[in-house]
């Protein structure tokens, strides 16, 4: 749940203690709470919750009510599964224009899954309605549409549907059909069924049966393997321009000692895909690659190829492009022949260490953008931007750019002066102790850098300390640096919050606050307009126990208290509980955990 308006009670998982088994289990009385609140957040995890049975009873029902709630917030994630609901038909009525108004919102309001769905639904109403008009290529198309999204009744209807379209003899009803055997939906597996009708819409000249044919004899599914009988009906269906069979026809002659069919004839087939259905990334990919086979002396087609599949998606595709371009450009300076062999190229990167500069992973060596003699007069005149420049040339450029020499250790105290000011300086040092770049790697001060760096707000810093603590795991407990306001007078002093420490929590005087108390004594306030302020106003009973305590320093802003995060045991036996919560059944506990500020 996100924190509330005004601070207080953040992230809560709440439960109670099963009265038989004595086990700790998920109640949503929180995530409720939230959700009748107004709060978007706490509607998506009713859903969840509702939608899956984690800690109730699984409703679909209640779960799109209280996705409908969010979504009408204009939440996209809410929108993107209202959009999934209406077509699969759970918890609401199926309807794929419904289905695809909710997934417009969600494009519309940034959800990047949804465009991919509307690609997908964009003609589902008229298939929908051809289907039940009897079309039996329709019938085909609904049932891969029903595929798609999977309920109990959608599962069953794309059955259904397939078998419909394959009495009416359709080859491409054979494809669904088969591929409904194949994995299980909406009845039981059969590999031995869904080749006997990959066969049959083979032999009709369906290419995706002829595809997933070849499959069935590549990997001895439902037929004893055969590697030549797989290479037959790959072709029969490459010759369609089916892309997945001409992708697998290239990839199998790069896999064997010797090509299967001549370079030529592969890429015709790869072409004659690419014009079918352009824009597969597999085509684009094993393009660039045969191009390459053809003559190993041009690379121009394959670049181009290699570019087309990195637009696709392929990060790989986008390193081999720049690898053939360096040979390239090599070549035209003069550093390299023309005629040299690709082993004796890759020789030439080893020897000088030039590898990941061919395949785009870091720069090649480069001069400097500024005068170094400038750069130290800079320095000399106190200049923020001189100082950061030349820490990063003492730490992550060196003596491979600069003739200068590097004093490392006086950028670092410049650095250290100039922090008190400018956070990016302080982001320098987090980064210098995250990569263990010219000093040795050090999480401790990572962390400690790039918390002061994230204090402005700058993204960059913030991610990078959201990545650090990712990396560093669970914290221990930690000496809390507290700092309290009284009458205007700032006082700071370091007190040790332990895991398991028992807290008091008292409400001031005026009701705009919650003080922790512990052994130690006083630990900080919190402006607090929450259900805890209500039940210590109720006088409702509880227990609470520190259960984690976060440092000062790994605040991601300086506030006037650490986070500490309790454990609240309510005894919910109390007539005002039952009367707050409105349960016919009362647990005798109810646990609440949180983060207080």
């Amino acid at each position: 749940m996100p924190n509330n308006d005004n601070g207080g009670i953040i992230s809560f998982k709440a439960g109670y203690k099963d009265p038989v088994t004595g086990e700790f289990k998920r109640d949503l009385f929180w995530e409720h709470m939230g959700a009748e609140s107004g709060d978007p957040e706490a509607m998506l995890q009713m859903g969840f919750a509702y939608l899956t049975g984690d800690g109730v009873e699984r409703d679909p029902v209640k779960a799109v009510e209280y996705y409908c709630m969010a979504a009408d917030l204009d939440e996209p994630v809410a929108q993107y599964n209202m959009g999934i609901q209406c077509a699969r038909g759970e918890g609401i009525k199926r309807d794929f224009t419904e289905a695809i108004r909710w997934m417009e919102l969600a494009s519309e309001n940034g959800d990047a899954d949804a465009p991919g769905q509307l690609k997908i639904l964009k003609d589902a109403p008229e298939i929908e309605k051809k289907a039940y008009a009897g079309d039996a290529e329709a019938q085909a198309r609904f049932s891969t549409l029903l595929a798609n999204y999977p309920s109990e009744e959608n599962k069953k209807e794309s059955f259904e549907m397939a078998q419909r379209s394959v009495e009416q003899g359709c080859p491409r009803g054979y494809h669904c059909l088969g591929t409904r055997y194949d994995y299980g939906v909406g009845v039981e597996k059969d590999p031995v069924k869904a080749a006997e009708l990959y066969k049959a819409g083979a032999e009709l000249g369906s290419p995706e049966c002829q595809y997933c044919y070849a499959v069935c004899f590549k990997n001895g599914s439902g037929v004893p393997q055969d590697d030549d009988a797989a290479l037959e009906w790959a072709i029969k269906a490459a010759e369609q321009g089916h892309c997945a069979a001409a992708a697998s026809i290239s990839l199998e002659s790069g896999n064997q000692p010797r090509p299967i069919m001549p370079v030529e004839r592969i890429i015709g087939y790869l072409l004659k895909a690419e014009e079918k259905e352009p824009g597969d990334v597999r085509v684009a990919a094993q393009l660039a690659v045969q191009y390459i086979n053809l003559d190993p002396s041009d690379y121009e087609k394959s670049i181009f190829w290699y570019d087309r599949a990195a637009e696709l998606g392929d990060e790989r595709a986008s390193s081999m492009a720049h690898f053939y371009r360096y040979r390239q450009q090599l070549i035209d300076e003069g550093t390299l022949p023309p005629d040299i062999e690709l082993m004796s190229f890759f020789s030439y990167l080893q020897a000088n260490d030039l590898v990941n500069v061919a395949f785009g992973q870091e720069p090649a060596v480069k001069e400097p953008d500024y005068d170094m003699d400038e750069l130290l007069e800079g320095i000399e005149d106190g200049d923020p931007g001189a100082i950061k420049a030349y820490a990063f040339a003492c730490y992550f450029e060196g003596e491979k750019v600069y003739d200068h020499g590097v004093d490392r250790e006086r950028a670092m105290s410049l650095l250290e002066e100039l922090s008190e000011t400018d956070s990016e300086a302080a982001g320098i040092i987090g980064l210098l102790y995250m990569q263990g770049s010219g000093v040795e790697k050090d999480e401790v001060q990572a962390e400690k850098w790039l918390s002061k760096a994230a204090e402005s707000g700058d993204p960059q810093f913030v991610e990078m300390l959201e990545q650090l603590r990712a990396e560093m795991g669970p914290m221990p407990d930690y000496e809390c640096k507290l700092t309290n306001t009284k009458k205007g007078d700032r006082k700071e002093r370091s007190e040790r919050v332990n895991v398991g420490d028992q807290v008091t929590l008292r409400m001031s005087d005026d009701g705009s606050r919650i003080d922790f108390v512990t052994a130690a004594g006083d630990v900080g306030d919190v402006s607090s307009d929450s259900w805890l302020k209500d039940l210590l106003a109720e006088g409702i009973p509880y227990a609470a126990e520190v259960i984690t305590s976060v440092p000062y320093s790994r605040l991601e802003s300086k506030r006037m208290n650490p986070v500490i995060e309790v454990r609240i045991h309510i005894d919910a036996t109390k007539p005002e509980m039952k009367k707050r919560l409105g349960w016919d059944y009362i647990p005798s506990e109810i646990y609440g955990s949180g983060k207080l500020f």
